[in-house]
């Protein structure tokens, strides 16, 4: 299998990767993965095939103009985008003209490309596809007759003479089952899920091959010289731990680095990717002195554990002293669980049998075992590959990730008011084939709104992937549309909404009478005045609305409306105040019963006082009552 991925040098390129995967009975086990080989090259990828046509149209310019374009690096931008469109249109046609309006100093440039044209200008790219396809069978020690499948991805897969190349050198057909743009992003997505405990998905395996070889050179001492161990072999698993006993008693160092067929092009010559300085080994060793002068045999070690993670990412995970020895151990005495019958012949025993047996159950027997004692040892890391950034570094990429951010913001933007301005172009054309739209324009408004759609759509193709352009500009052209294109959407919406809001108050005006009706039969607290104010109210807005509906009859559907739908609204919203006012209005209290008048007139009858022109009598009795004196209760 054959497939493309991205590698991040600098600058960023696409490399080509060969990948050669395993099929088990004539099946291809998905669930069960294996990766053999992974081979790549970082100059053939569709970028290189993208940068060849720009700098074949800049020479084309040139030849034609006099001016080189590869020394201005916004225009050798245009050109690259240009030539990507290019080489995506020679995929599937012989040739294709190259357009490219106001390219340079206001000059318009037409070229013709051919594809033989293009593939003679790649030619030694597509002959170096092969190269890392060829690495990759030889590491796998496959055969052409093992591979079954051979499947393509990325953006120089889709160049006709590389895929031409390798169905040759396979002899047989490459396959373009996975989609491109998406199988990578895809497969990276379910093997982060294989791998989150957070995920639920199908069991799948993938047994991946760590494309490097790392070796550790320990530090010689004054009798040894440096030696080199193989820790990770190329093309082994990942996600397993190696463990390396030294025989060392004083401080050391290690250094890993890649193998010298495996180095990465943008490593140092030597290889080193980092450097352990273990600095208490001799005071650890010390701690074992006094076993050591006991125990002859005991050895000594230092103990070191490596990790190669699952992600490909190299660590020292363990780095201890030990001290390995054979002691004796004595071996726990099996007692006999006493039952009655063994109580019974213990008692018949006589007291010397009895004292022999004690003694038998005081011999201690042993056992040899091995004890280790373990002691963490320190050490310190110096990195080859990832410096430590200081403060001020540190501070640059801060400033440069939220400058990113703001330019991602800004991209996403103008992407938004992109597409909603393409959007509108498309639906604004459509409405002018629209036979129902006809109506409700005039000839002068369809001819402008046809030539600002036809401008806007070839400023679109113009500027596509132009980085001069703003979001405001979008929006510029998309309010100069719609100031055309809204008039007319609105004549034919206010004819159904004009339409259902009559219908409306209509239905309103005839529950309003029929309400007014039973008012004068059930309600009589409700006045006649009261009652014809609401009736002239309703008739007063039904004759206006008459009124303005047969003027809008008169008027063309092409024109401005007479009256609109919310101006209808408005009118008829007036009417329902009025009519609550008097649904709602309290009944008087029923007039009170001739008894009820009676009792209301005893209870609030009060006695009438003396005034100072009628003196009162004072009676006899009255007042002997008021000169009794009070008699001594008893």
């Amino acid at each position: 299998m054959s497939s493309f991925s991205t590698w991040e040098p600098h600058p960023p390129r696409y490399s080509l990767h060969s990948t050669v995967s395993q099929k088990k009975k004539g099946v291809l086990d998905l669930g069960n993965i294996k990766l053999l080989s992974t081979q790549w090259s970082e100059f053939v990828g569709g970028e290189d095939y993208t940068a060849r046509l720009a700098h074949h149209l800049a020479k084309k310019f040139e030849e034609k103009h006099g001016t080189d374009l590869t020394k201005e690096d916004r225009v050798m931008e245009r050109l690259r985008g240009f030539a990507k469109k290019a080489k995506e249109v020679l995929t599937a046609n012989s040739e294709t003209i190259v357009f490219m309006e106001t390219l340079y100093n206001d000059i318009d440039f037409k070229v013709t490309v051919s594809r033989e044209e293009f593939e003679e200008m790649c030619a030694d790219l597509i002959e170096k596809t092969l190269e890392p396809v060829r690495a990759a069978l030889t590491e796998s020690k496959l055969k052409m007759k093992n591979v079954d499948a051979l499947e393509v991805v990325g953006g120089g897969a889709r160049v006709i003479s590389v895929q031409d190349k390798l169905n040759q050198f396979f002899r047989k057909g490459v396959s373009h089952s996975l989609n491109g743009d998406e199988s990578i992003a895809l497969g990276a997505a379910l093997h982060a899920a294989t791998l989150s405990p957070m995920f639920r998905v199908r069991s799948f395996n993938l047994d991946d091959a760590y494309p490097f070889g790392i070796e550790f050179v320990v530090s010689g001492t004054g009798d040894t010289a440096e030696k080199s161990y193989t820790l990770f072999k190329k093309g082994g698993s990942v996600g397993v731990k190696r463990f390396v006993n030294i025989p060392r008693t004083e401080d050391f160092h290690i250094t890993l680095k890649y193998t010298d067929d495996t180095i990465p092009r943008e490593f140092p010559a030597d290889g080193r990717i980092a450097q352990f300085h273990f600095k208490n080994v001799q005071e650890s060793m010390k701690d074992f002195s006094e076993a050591l002068e006991k125990d002859k045999d005991a050895k000594t070690k230092v103990r070191i554990g490596f990790e190669l993670t699952s992600a490909g990412m190299l660590r020292l995970h363990s780095a201890q002293a030990s001290l390995e020895q054979t002691v004796l151990v004595p071996i726990p005495a099996e007692r006999e669980q006493k039952t009655n019958d063994t109580a019974t012949e213990e008692d018949l025993k006589t007291d010397e049998q009895k004292k022999e047996t004690e003694q038998k159950a005081e011999e201690v027997k042993y056992k040899e075992e091995k004890k280790v004692t373990k002691i963490n040892i320190e050490y310190d890391v110096n990195s080859f590959t990832l410096p430590a950034l200081s403060e001020d570094q540190l501070k640059e990429m801060r400033t440069r990730m939220e400058s990113f951010e703001r330019i991602e913001t800004a991209r996403q933007l103008i992407a938004k008011s992109r597409n909603e301005l393409e959007s509108r172009v498309y639906a604004t054309q459509s409405l002018l084939y629209d036979e129902e739209f006809e109506p409700f324009y005039v000839e002068e408004e369809s001819a402008k709104l046809s030539e600002v759609l036809t401008a806007s759509d070839d400023w679109l193709m113009e500027t596509d992937e132009d980085p001069s352009v703003t979001a405001d500009d979008y929006k510029k052209k998309l309010q100069e549309i719609d100031a055309l294109a809204q008039p007319i959407k609105e004549r034919k919406e206010e004819v159904n909404k004009r339409a259902e809001q009559v219908d409306a108050c209509k239905s309103l005006f005839k529950l309003t009478r029929g309400l007014v009706a039973e008012m004068e039969t059930n309600s009589p607290h409700i006045t006649e005045e009261e009652r014809n104010n609401l009736l002239n109210a309703v008739s007063s807005t039904e004759q206006w609305i008459d009124e303005q509906m047969e003027k809008q009859k008169a008027t063309p559907l092409n024109q401005a409306p007479i009256v609109t739908s919310t101006e209808i609204q408005t009118q008829c919203a007036k009417i329902e105040p009025l009519t609550m006012f008097l649904v709602n209005k309290p009944k008087p209290p029923p007039p009170a019963t001739p008894a009820q008048e009676e009792d209301k007139n005893a209870e609030t009858e009060v006695p009438k006082e003396p005034t100072p022109e009628e003196p009162t009598e004072e009676h006899p009795s009255q007042s002997e009552e008021a000169a009794t004196p009070e008699k001594d209760e008893l």
